[in-house]
């Protein structure tokens, strides 16, 4: 029989939504939190069947059926365990990994990688106590950083030196494998035989999993003139898949009820500023740009996202390439434009937490911050022009699943731009005919 170890089982599970496979079984209607149907394992008249999306898990109040998404597919699908785990990996894109022989033996210890981290986690944060951090307390103060900053989201340092977090993961009892698995050390050495501490002389960010135990850190350099990355990440690892991790989700989700949106910003300061002003619905993509499966995993918790990106060009292209995922999962984004240069920690010091709170509640629709960050780039009357922004706009509308929402921005679009809506509306169509298409490979 095939062996999956957990980090696999992992990101099957982040990449399969629970709402999205069962909905394509039985068709499901959202009920407040949750969504409902008829049970498909018994026969009934009224539904009992509920799919919670933010636990990612099912449950039948008439038969009793429950489980996750492999769970259904294997009552669903009539297969075992092994055949539910390959059909769910070939439907949504997941390599599934090699198996050595008949079997593959588990080759790390998920718990003692999340004690490791949490020890590295309680040692950064005890050294940013010590006499001798004091300029990094000061660097804090001066970036507007709090003490209630510093404990919430754990904030640490990683002391100068090549080997303090080894000595200390050893003095603890781990082995070598573990602390090297973790990715907090690292080599140069080509065969991997002499490692050395992977953060030194950083600013530490403990990144958590969605239950909130830290898997991974982001460490910041303190140098304005450093030679090295501004950020150093820690690399993917048994327990740390960084396309599947939002910072600070275990923080904020709950809050996206409250709010009815998550706030995607750009990096962790950005993150930090916005729940000090009171916006603790905020998120970021974590070592990576923003992917479908980080949108997908949004979706779980909330229908509406805001995003507040630097209002630099960086940051306006970075909003525009995070629309189209946003999109493809579902989702309704919307976006806040900051001043040119600005991010939101920057927008907080010079103007205060209520302008910060005031801005960020206010916010475009996806569809014209698209419009007018492509015509403020050409001469809208040109017709190629208009020929462009028009292809380019119809591309994200037909990712719309709702045809009275994908109708009603052909015909804002074919206003704005000054022509006919059936040219718009041929342009869409053809569009989505393609795409119906099967790929020629």
């Amino acid at each position: 029989m095939a062996f999956f170890d957990d980090h696999f089982l992992a990101e099957l599970k982040g990449r399969c939504d629970i709402i999205d496979y069962i909905n394509s079984a039985i068709p499901l209607k959202k009920a407040g939190r949750t969504f409902k149907a008829c049970c498909p394992f018994h026969k009934e008249k009224s539904p009992s069947f509920t799919v919670n999306s933010e636990r990612q898990a099912y449950h039948c109040f008439g038969c009793g059926a429950h489980g996750d998404v492999v769970t259904f597919a294997m009552q669903y699908e009539n297969l075992n365990f092994v055949d539910a785990i390959t059909f769910l990996a070939h439907r949504y894109g997941v390599a599934l990994p090699a198996q050595s022989g008949q079997t593959k033996q588990r080759t790390f210890n998920k718990n003692a990688l999340l004690e490791l981290h949490e020890d590295v986690t309680q040692w950064f944060q005890s050294n940013l106590q010590q006499g001798s951090a004091q300029a990094v307390r000061d660097y804090l103060t001066g970036r507007g950083i709090t003490s209630e900053d510093i404990s919430k989201f754990r904030i640490g340092y990683a002391p100068e030196g090549w080997d303090n977090l080894i000595k200390l993961a050893k003095s603890k009892g781990y082995d070598e494998k573990t602390i090297q698995q973790s990715g907090l050390v690292t080599s140069k050495d080509e065969k991997a035989t002499r490692f050395y501490d992977r953060f030194r002389g950083r600013l530490m960010f403990p990144i958590w999993s969605d239950e909130g135990k830290v898997i991974a850190f982001s460490g910041r350099t303190l140098e304005k003139e450093a030679k090295g990355a501004k950020y150093v990440n820690s690399p993917e690892t048994p327990i740390f898949i960084k396309g599947q991790v939002l910072y600070a989700l275990n923080h904020a989700r709950r809050a996206f009820k409250d709010f009815g949106y998550a706030l995607l910003c750009e990096g962790q300061l950005d993150v930090i500023a916005c729940h000090r002003s009171g916006m603790n619905n905020a998120v970021s993509a974590q070592g990576t740009a923003f992917t479908e499966e980080h949108a997908r995993k949004l979706r779980r918790y909330t229908e509406q996202v805001v995003l507040a990106f630097d209002g630099d060009s960086a940051g306006q292209k970075a909003a525009v390439k995070s629309i189209d995922p946003l999109l493809a999962a579902g989702l309704n984004p919307r976006v806040t434009t900051l001043p040119d240069g600005m991010d939101p920690d920057d927008f907080s010091k010079e103007h205060g937490l209520p302008a910060l709170f005031d801005k960020l509640s206010q916010s475009q629709d996806f569809f014209d911050f698209l419009f007018y960050s492509k015509s403020a780039e050409v001469n809208i009357d040109d017709p190629l022009s208009k020929a462009q922004i028009a292809d380019f706009i119809t591309d994200q509308i037909k990712k719309l699943e709702n045809p009275l929402q994908r109708s009603t921005y052909c015909q804002r679009l074919a206003d704005q731009l000054r022509l006919p809506a059936e040219a718009i509306f041929q342009s869409l169509n053809l569009k989505l005919k393609n795409d119906q298409q099967p790929k020629n490979r």
